[in-house]
């Protein structure tokens, strides 16, 4: 689902997409079709790019770690930056059934930030049956999500195909809805943080998914 102004964008966007589950099954290549027909460079967790085996791969997809200055430049670069907003702390919002899902996305308010100083249009995307791949098997006390969050890496066990502990994925379809871009204006770098986050509508964001979620479930394309 691709709203067509998305299809003629003028400058670089930041692409927001949810959920992450155990992997970001969102993050394709094929989005850089997309978009004006700018390459999409996705931001990584910054702790992968410090292990010798990862960082010569995810260099060659043009993956960069996800961070203030890696965004800006992407941007300045001339390139769409995609980012997998709720990241680890995502992974432990689950389904409810019925459709309903969470997204942990109310503290995630620096990407508005960055938007803002770099004038750079959000396009807020959900990727519907991600949840339903694999269910990750938090513990009562709290303590693997803590771990997994502080450390910025996923540190905890999940349920595949079959049943089957840390096995293959479930074989679900899964379809990725974008809403339309949100404009972003420009101020300057100097600007206080705390400040810009307050002139952004971040119910903007949130309502979209949620109108993106509504019609998925009118179309039942996602189930």
């Amino acid at each position: 689902m691709l709203p067509e102004e998305l299809l003629t964008l003028d400058r670089p966007a930041i692409i927001c997409v949810t959920p992450h589950n155990i992997l970001p099954w969102s993050t394709s290549g094929a989005i850089s079709k997309l978009f004006g027909g700018r390459l999409t460079v996705w931001g990584g967790a910054p702790v992968l790019f410090k292990l010798p085996m990862l960082r010569p791969l995810l260099a060659q997809f043009g993956t960069f770690p996800a961070g203030k200055k890696g965004i800006h430049q992407s941007l300045a670069d001339g390139n769409n930056v995609g980012l997998v907003l709720d990241g680890i702390a995502g992974m432990f919002c689950r389904a409810r059934g019925h459709g309903d899902e969470q997204l942990y996305l109310r503290k995630r308010k620096a990407v508005c930030a960055i938007a803002l100083q770099s004038g750079a249009p959000i396009v807020p995307a959900y990727c519907f049956g991600s949840n339903e791949v694999a269910t990750v098997l938090a513990d009562p006390l709290g303590l693997l999500r803590w771990l997994s969050i502080r450390f910025d890496v996923s540190l905890t066990p999940f349920v595949g195909r079959w049943g089957v502990p840390m096995g293959a994925p479930r074989r679900k379809p899964l379809l990725l809805a974008f809403g339309p871009a949100i404009e972003c204006t420009q101020l300057p770098l100097d600007c206080d943080a705390a400040a810009m986050e307050m002139r952004f509508d971040l119910e903007a964001k949130t309502n979209e998914v949620d109108r993106l979620q509504r019609r998925a479930k009118e179309l039942d394309a996602a189930y």
